[in-house]
């Protein structure tokens, strides 16, 4: 859809696997209409407040509007044990991986291309607003080419970040 915030996976469960998907085309690549104040948000896959042991495995994701991936909680409770790995994103408007909330986040072996320079980064981790917590991320052997203004943006109340053997 244009405008708005969408997923074509939104989780807030348990124990969930989102493996071995397609996901393409969503929202009005790469024209971006429909966007407010830059905040596209028709995503790709996301999690939400709540969510707990979900894994991001082995999915291809490409000409995206909004963000490929997201770990979204603007309430409690926050999203935790969050897994995300060997997936290809391609052609995103926003972030590859956009963290606004979550403790124990797992980034590893994903391969990442093609974000337009205005973003902020293939990894976009930012704790911004009072509700937001973000803790323990750890960034490992992560591929990423053409990554906007950044490679791992970590900024606003972020604690514990590792980045480990990206090449980027």
């Amino acid at each position: 859809g244009i405008g708005g915030a969408t997923s074509q996976f939104g989780i807030g469960g348990q124990f969930v696997v989102i493996h071995n998907n397609t996901i393409h085309d969503n929202g009005d690549y790469p024209l971006g209409r429909g966007c407010t104040n830059g905040e596209c948000d028709a995503n790709s896959m996301t999690t939400s407040t709540g969510a707990q042991n979900v894994w991001f495995v082995d999915n291809t994701n490409y000409n995206i509007q909004g963000d490929c991936l997201g770990v979204l909680s603007d309430t409690l409770p926050v999203a935790t044990g969050i897994f995300i790995g060997r997936n290809i994103c391609h052609d995103v408007h926003e972030d590859f991986v956009d963290i606004k909330s979550g403790i124990d986040v797992i980034l590893s072996e994903n391969t990442m291309w093609g974000l337009p320079t205005t973003t902020n980064g293939a990894f976009n981790i930012h704790a911004n607003e009072p509700s937001r917590i973000i803790q323990d991320t750890w960034i490992l052997y992560n591929k990423v080419f053409d990554s906007g203004l950044h490679g791992i943006h970590s900024y606003s109340g972020t604690v514990r970040t590792y980045a480990i053997g990206n090449i980027v």
